[in-house]
């Protein structure tokens, strides 16, 4: 325990401005929240070795001083003064911490349909429609009056919006020029008197018949349906023609990589029928243990790393021992074999790659008490090593 530090006169008065500016920001940015890659300011009292500039990483944690990696993601600047200020207790008799948000992190949405440049790209947090699609360029087949949003991360609920962009061209307001939320995709309809209808079967979220603009293509359709479920086979999308001949097959993987290219991502045809089957081996991992949402999770793109991982399960809790998390894979040969890897280390979580099917576990602390999950998985997992 170190010695109690009391803010000096000369830090009272630097916190006191710091409150005025933050506060200042704070109504200006409306609750901004932090999310992965964002700039933060932290101010600690009489402490110069943790006060300045810090870089949240992909999991949406921030590496400090005595405390390791605090988990920041989705707080406010409030929200995150209070846990680091938590965190600290252990070590500083009263800390006095300020955060502010100086760059919001970065969220992926995806564009398509009739706009110039598509695809997937990683934008502001505080990111709108406009900024997006004047970026994007629309054609001059778009039709601005009703763009589609689909907004839902894998696995959350899923929900669309009808945007009249064009009423915001003319008129301006919030209603026409929405903030984007992370895993939007945005599909820009073509202007058409002769829609084509398109049947989607397997394992999307909503199965059915979709009537879509012309020259829709295979993502276009994929979408429109809510998108692929966790158990679809990304890497054999079949398509059939009206009369249930074959038209061909494609990557999911591949046409998002490539959303511009017909081979890649083919234009359907009116009454075509797109199939996804149920893959082999369902397209998860899992992390258990020490972390705040253990369970299963989508293997959503090719080259996931750690860090995707660690995030998508929001990051360790405390007293966690990341420095002893472990993978347990299976090898192609059925063999099973144990990675260790620091889980608390920002570099090792970028470059650690993580595979279909991983089970990952982040041991807890001492004091800790494992759920029901994180022990069934962990004794699935060591059972699994054993034999």
């Amino acid at each position: 325990m170190r010695s109690s530090i009391f803010p000096s006169p000369k830090f009272a008065y630097v916190l006191a401005c710091a409150c005025v500016l933050g506060s200042l920001a704070a109504a200006r940015a409306q609750e901004a929240v932090i999310g992965p890659n964002a700039q933060l300011s932290v101010t600690v009292a009489d402490e110069p070795d943790m006060t300045g500039p810090y870089t949240v990483d992909p999991a949406g944690n921030v590496t400090m001083l005595y405390i390791d990696s605090v988990h920041v993601d989705g707080l406010t600047s409030a929200q995150a003064s209070a846990v680091i200020k938590k965190r600290l207790r252990k070590y500083i008799k009263d800390p006095q911490v300020v955060v502010h948000i100086t760059a919001p992190g970065q969220i992926e949405v995806t564009l398509s349909g009739e706009v110039t440049t598509q695809g997937t790209r990683q934008v502001r947090m505080d990111e709108r429609l406009n900024d997006l699609l004047q970026q994007a360029k629309p054609t001059s087949d778009a039709d601005l009056r009703d763009v589609q949003i689909n907004h839902g991360l894998p696995g959350e609920r899923h929900w669309t919006d009808d945007i009249d962009y064009a009423a915001y061209l003319e008129q301006g307001g919030d209603a026409g020029n929405p903030t984007l939320r992370a895993g939007d995709v945005i599909f820009v309809k073509r202007k058409t008197n002769l829609p084509i209808e398109v049947v989607l079967r397997g394992e999307v979220a909503h199965p059915g018949r979709f009537s879509m603009p012309a020259r829709s293509t295979l993502l276009d359709a994929v979408y429109q349906a809510g998108g692929l479920t966790v158990d679809g086979n990304r890497n054999d999308i079949q398509i059939e023609d009206a009369a249930g001949a074959p038209r061909g097959k494609a990557d999911y993987f591949t046409a998002r990589k490539s959303p511009a290219d017909p081979a890649a991502n083919p234009v359907l045809h009116d009454q075509d029928t797109v199939t996804v089957g149920e893959a082999a081996h369902p397209f998860q991992f899992v992390i258990l243990g020490a972390v705040q949402r253990p369970g299963a999770f989508e293997y959503s793109r090719p080259g996931m790393t750690m860090a995707d991982a660690l995030g998508a399960a929001g990051g360790t809790v405390e007293h966690a021992k990341a420095k002893n998390a472990m993978i347990v894979r299976t090898l192609p040969d059925g063999t099973v074999s144990k990675i260790p890897f620091n889980a608390g280390d920002p570099v090792v979580l970028k470059t650690t790659p993580i595979n279909v099917g991983d089970d990952i576990y982040i041991p807890p602390g001492s004091g800790q008490r494992l759920d029901a999950l994180g022990v069934i998985g962990l004794a699935v997992s060591v059972l699994g090593v054993v034999h």
